[in-house]
């Protein structure tokens, strides 16, 4: 294996691409917890029109998910340790934790993937136990139709969540040639991190029963975004389930290749602390206070080609804090804080510290960054490096780029 070591952080990891195909990735920690992810390149942002002919739906990637880890599965790997599932834009993934046998339920994992019984009744049924158990929340509807709002025809359009009408479309078909796509040994990637020797690591992966599926062929998924613009500025809905008035704010970046141009990896070092360095200023704090306004959820979120930033609020009154944020974004960058910056990497890296220490969480950070194509410690070592000038730079960018906004009245009486 290859070993890398990145930043004098005392985490060394290892790297092995098999012949099989699989790509191993091995974090060695002492601990008495031993913890695992299994890697899968898809989330909700499609990448492929059609599989071997097949039409491939939104949503599909999600119920996949559900059905492989049924609640018989979960039951028998919880019996010993702690599985948790989590489908992205960019992802899907499963971790394990134990202080057991983490290959014996990896291969329980991978037995029921291997064997997923796909049938048009129990496809179905599936699909009626995930209509049924779907629900939409206030907040979601105003951040999913800010993103509908971004984009003109960005798979992002379809938002972060499945909804009744998108599982609806799916069938088995698809639901067999997604499976043999990307749950094959040739796309996975599994990242562990226990007390081993990477030798040693080499040979429980031996013991571990990869999925070997039949190869396809795809048809990628073509569209033309327009970036210099959004496609709906501002909206207004009304939400009779909504006990509060909920502003959400959208900044839609540009294609991931003109900032990899105009930035390189720093703008992958740069998504890790603007969210805390928005949200953690006291001049952005006194705005919601003035506005009598709370923050409810801020986001950045990547797939593919497509990043964006999301604000929501709880307000009184719309126009009051729309004007107020607007004018605080605009002064954000006169109000150089070299001091605050400073307070913020240095928090990034406290957390970073006990991150590193712990195996569960390690794997999962691993895991995140993977689909930048950059390991978890070298990340935080450049945020460590990472310059005010620089991040100033970058910020003064995303903030120049296009907006929208969507008010979500709640209904009167």
């Amino acid at each position: 294996m290859i070993k890398n070591d990145y930043g004098h952080l005392n985490t060394p990891f290892y790297q092995q691409k098999e012949n099989t195909g699989v790509n191993l990735i091995f974090i060695p920690k002492k601990s008495e917890e031993k913890s695992g992810v299994l890697y899968i390149p898809q989330g909700f942002y499609l990448h492929d029109n059609e599989i071997n002919k097949t039409k491939i739906n939104f949503g599909c990637p999600f119920l996949l998910q559900e059905m492989i880890l049924d609640e018989k599965t979960r039951e028998e790997i919880n019996k010993e340790g702690k599985i948790e599932s989590e489908t992205t834009f960019s992802y899907t993934i499963y971790k394990i934790t134990t202080k057991g046998d983490l290959i014996k339920l990896f291969n329980i994992l991978l037995e029921r993937i291997r064997n997923l019984s796909l049938t048009d009744e129990i496809v179905e049924s599936y699909k009626k136990k995930l209509i049924l158990e779907y629900k939409e929340d206030p907040l979601s509807i105003s951040k999913e139709k800010t993103i509908e709002n971004m984009f003109f025809s960005s798979p992002m359009t379809n938002g972060t969540h499945c909804k009744g009408k998108d599982i609806n479309k799916i069938h088995l078909t698809e639901m067999k040639k997604f499976l043999f796509r990307y749950y094959s040994l040739k796309s996975l990637t599994f990242i562990a991190s226990y007390d081993a020797e990477p030798s040693s690591f080499l040979e429980d992966c031996k013991k571990i029963h990869f999925p070997i599926f039949p190869e396809t062929k795809s048809v990628e998924k073509k569209f033309e975004e327009n970036y210099s613009e959004v496609k709906e500025k501002r909206d207004i809905i009304i939400c009779r389930d909504s006990l509060d008035n909920i502003l959400t704010f959208g900044i839609k970046l540009d294609e991931r290749k003109n900032l990899f141009e105009k930035f390189g990896e720093l703008i992958f070092i740069f998504y890790e602390i603007v969210l805390d360095y928005l949200k953690e200023d006291e001049e952005f704090k006194k705005m919601l206070s003035d506005t009598n306004s709370s923050l409810l959820s801020m986001d950045l979120k990547e797939g593919y080609e497509d990043t964006f930033i999301l604000m929501s609020f709880k307000c009184e009154k719309f126009s009051t804090l729309s004007n107020a944020l607007s004018n605080h974004l605009s002064s954000i960058i006169k109000r150089k804080n070299r001091k605050y910056f400073k307070m913020i990497k240095e928090n990034y890296m406290k957390k970073a510290e006990e991150i590193l220490s712990d195996p569960d969480r390690l794997v999962y950070e691993f895991a995140r960054v993977y689909a930048d194509n950059l390991p978890y410690t070298y990340v935080v070592d450049k945020v460590r490096k990472f310059s005010y000038s620089d991040f100033l730079r970058i910020l003064e960018t995303i903030l120049s780029y296009p907006r929208c906004v969507t008010y979500m009245k709640k209904e009167e009486e």
